[in-house]
């Protein structure tokens, strides 16, 4: 059973990095604590079914995502596809959101598409580029000096 919640906890911990989120947001939308999500993805502290739900929901991902894959493939239905992660992040944020706070989301989206964006689209193009023709410590070590110049 500890390695069930030592692999419960990487796959939270790795689902909650590939979204940039902190401990500190991850505890606030879940309704867990920080010190509790630090436990859970250390494999120091068991997380109930009610917890490990609560974060899923946070996080923008299904259970599926988060039980280790010898457990998932024995369930009785399995996702029809594998979930990305900031899209998931994206639409729990949505579901959040009032209606007037998604009408202003939603006009602030068409304003700035209809900004001529052209040139801005080009830098960030050859931006991309760049960044994938890193390697991936190369990329890491980019993704830890933004982090840390961003306080994350």
């Amino acid at each position: 059973m500890d390695e069930i919640n030592k692999e419960i906890g990487r796959k939270i911990y790795h689902q909650r990095k590939a979204i940039n989120m902190s401990s500190t947001t991850l505890a606030s939308l879940s309704g867990v604590s920080q010190s509790s999500i630090s436990k859970i993805e250390n494999g120091v502290q068991t997380a109930t079914f009610s917890t490990v739900l609560r974060i899923s929901n946070a996080l923008g991902v299904s259970l599926y995502d988060l039980v280790p894959e010898e457990y998932s493939n024995s369930l009785p239905v399995a996702p029809a596809a594998p979930i990305d992660p900031l899209r998931s992040q994206l639409i729990a944020i949505l579901n959040r959101m009032s209606e007037s706070e998604l009408e202003l989301a939603f006009n602030f989206v068409l304003t700035f598409l209809k900004l001529d964006i052209n040139s801005t689209l080009k830098g960030i193009n050859s931006l991309v580029k760049s960044y994938e023709s890193l390697s991936e410590k190369d990329r890491e070590y980019l993704i830890k000096t933004f982090n840390s110049i961003t306080n994350k």
